[in-house]
């Protein structure tokens, strides 16, 4: 697969991933997964595997727990030749009882060496979220 560029990156990641997210929009965000994704949440001590499964699980509680997501002020650097991209931006979350959460996080992206989908995500965020999943 040719090598990406920070346009491509925007549009996966910030448009088509995010964009998911922030609309709690389960299938768009799971679309820019690949089937066999890993995402392991450092914060958390979690690694969690295949997107129809443990990762489709995280989403759903992420979904349901909060009433907004929202992710904002991407800072991001593209590895076109490797195929990877690191990206600092802020994420405000507000629960059930409307309290809301800004904090800072880092995702380290891969992409799948055959598509454009998402082959293991790394995430570093200025505090564990709690979830289950």
């Amino acid at each position: 697969m040719s090598p990406i560029s920070r346009e491509e990156y925007e549009a996966n990641a910030i448009v088509r991933y995010f964009g998911a997210c922030d609309r709690k929009d389960l299938d768009g965000t799971l679309r820019c997964l690949h089937p066999e994704v890993e995402l392991i949440l450092h914060n958390d001590g979690q690694i969690l595997q295949g997107r129809d499964t443990q990762v489709r699980a995280l989403f759903e509680e992420i979904f349901n727990n909060f009433l907004e997501v929202e992710h904002n002020n991407f800072r991001s650097t593209v590895d076109p030749v490797g195929r990877s991209i690191a990206s600092l931006y802020q994420v405000r979350l507000v629960d059930r009882e409307g309290r809301e959460t800004r904090s800072n996080a880092c995702n380290f992206w891969f992409l799948d060496s055959h598509s454009e989908l998402f082959r293991r995500i790394e995430v570093f965020r200025s505090h564990p979220m709690g979830l289950n999943a």
